[in-house]
């Protein structure tokens, strides 16, 4: 894994542990396909493009909104 790839990895990690309150309940959102994406978040973090594609689901879901 190259280093950007590990920093993206990392922050939206920990992004979605402070959202979900957990790292379990973190780590099933990020292996699981999500609806919106139409694949598994921790898949689309190989390009920066993907994992803001991420970080927009995760925005949402931060605010309340439902994806």
């Amino acid at each position: 894994m190259d280093n950007r790839k590990s920093i993206r990895v990392a922050e939206i990690k920990a992004d979605a542990e402070k959202i979900f309150g957990s790292s379990e309940k973190a780590k099933r959102w990020m292996e699981q396909t999500n609806i919106a994406l139409g694949k598994a978040p921790i898949s689309m973090l190989d390009t920066e493009h993907g994992a803001g594609e991420v970080r927009k689901i995760l925005a949402s879901i931060a605010s309340g909104g439902v994806v």
